[in-house]
């Protein structure tokens, strides 16, 4: 009995030994996951500030890669692009430079080729007495001069043009006329010039088969007379008259003679 006692309080004092030993690690379970906690939050804390103090921040990132506004907007004024619009501005409109003074670059080609034109029209001058060559006379030559006066008219109003002040000297040395309407009255005039070296007398009929355009043109010399000597607006100038009445040009028809005069201008001036 006495040892059956022996053996129940050794089992009681071996089970509470074994549960007291199950508490004492539970204890140091529990103490050991309550360090475990706290290093890891001393870990976070130590490891946020090392981020924060060690890399910068997105905002401090684009602010020290990016310009300043002020300098933005600088650049953007100066482009030609607006901010708002990928349409270009307008260049500004081309302004031509030229002018007399400035002088006028040829290919050697090009100043041959205005040369050789211009001997041309030396040696017709010298065979014809005028610069007034005929397109059934000599075509290439009679398109060069147009074109000389084309240049010409584009000098006048202030445009480029190929005409140079030397060019134009040289032209107007050998009587060259510029005026297309004078131009087609010295054509008659010559015409005139030649009839009457070969009739004697510058009585162009008004219908004149040989040229009709003489016959034409010497009826409206006379009827511009009339408006002249009346006061009223001609186109034939002084100048006209006088070349007229150098050739002894008759301002009354011959059917016209014995019919009332009209009255006539004197003094008139050269």
């Amino acid at each position: 009995m006495q040892a059956q006692r022996e053996v129940d309080n050794r089992s009681n004092s071996n089970s509470s030994s074994i549960s007291n030993s199950g508490n004492d690690h539970c204890r140091d379970g529990d103490a050991s996951l309550i360090g475990f906690h706290a290093d890891m939050d001393m870990f976070n804390s130590h490891h946020s500030l090392l981020c924060s103090t060690s890399a910068p921040s997105s905002t401090s990132m684009t602010s020290a890669t990016s310009p300043p506004p002020s300098k933005i907007r600088r650049v953007i004024s100066d482009t030609r692009i607006s901010p708002t619009s990928t349409k270009a501005a307008p260049f500004a409109p081309f302004h031509n430079h030229h002018n007399a003074a400035s002088p006028i670059k040829f290919r050697k080609y090009q100043a041959d080729q205005w040369e050789a034109r211009y001997h041309e029209l030396i040696q017709y001058r010298e065979t014809h007495g005028h610069c007034l060559v005929d397109s059934n006379t000599d075509r290439t030559l009679s398109h060069w001069i147009k074109r000389q006066r084309c240049q010409y008219k584009l000098k006048q109003d202030g445009n480029h043009t190929t005409l140079t002040d030397e060019r134009q000297s040289k032209l107007e040395s050998l009587g060259f006329v510029w005026d297309s309407h004078e131009v087609a009255w010295e054509y008659r005039y010559q015409d005139l010039l030649a009839f009457k070296a070969r009739t004697g007398h510058t009585n162009v009929p008004t219908v004149y088969s040989n040229n009709p355009s003489l016959g034409i043109w010497v009826k409206g010399q006379r009827r511009q007379y009339r408006l002249h000597s009346s006061g009223q607006r001609s186109t034939l100038t002084a100048k006209r008259i006088n070349r007229l009445r150098d050739v002894d040009f008759q301002w009354v028809s011959p059917s016209m003679v014995n019919r009332a005069p009209f009255p006539t201008r004197v003094g008139l001036a050269a």
